[in-house]
Formats: structure tokens, C-alpha cells, sequence
């Protein structure tokens, strides 16, 4: 098992990983689709998880700022577990 930081040309593995694992009727759209900054070359910052060459595991990271009372967050939303 390899965990390594997703690279722009390993991301369609990670959509279709969770496309398998998150779609549940035929007319939803991609995960690719509904949430592109996850997978997204040079917004996300994910991870992924290999047996050899198959993805089998992945978690999005995609950074934004927030702002509560004033205060400026600079924080990371997860998605596609």
C-alpha cells in the first residue's frame, strides 16, 4: 500500500472511484461533475491511496478562507472520502 499526494493525471481515478462508491441513481451526475474543485489539477490537494497501480482509496482536500465575526480563516473542506 502507497499513500501519495494525487497527481493532476491520477485524478479521473479518483472520480471514478467515487462515482462507484457514491452515485446511487443512473441520473446523477459525476462526482467529477457535482464537485469539481476535489478533483480539480491545482486546486485539490488530495490523497490517495494505491495497491500497486489501483486506486483504492481517496480523500479531497480543496483549501478556501472562511470568515466568522471578522476573523479570516484559511481552512480545508474534505470531500470524497
Amino acid at each position: 500500500m502507497n499513500i501519495s499526494i494525487m497527481k493532476g493525471d491520477q485524478l479521473h481515478h479518483a472520480v471514478e472511484l467515487s462515482d462507484r462508491i457514491f452515485l446511487k441513481q443512473p441520473e446523477q451526475p459525476s462526482m467529477g461533475v457535482s464537485f469539481p474543485p476535489i478533483f480539480s489539477p491545482g486546486i485539490s490537494h488530495s490523497y490517495g491511496a494505491w495497491d500497486q497501480d489501483k486506486l483504492v482509496s481517496f480523500m479531497g482536500f480543496v483549501p478556501f478562507s472562511i470568515q466568522i465575526r471578522g476573523a479570516k480563516l484559511n481552512i480545508y473542506s474534505i470531500g470524497s472520502v
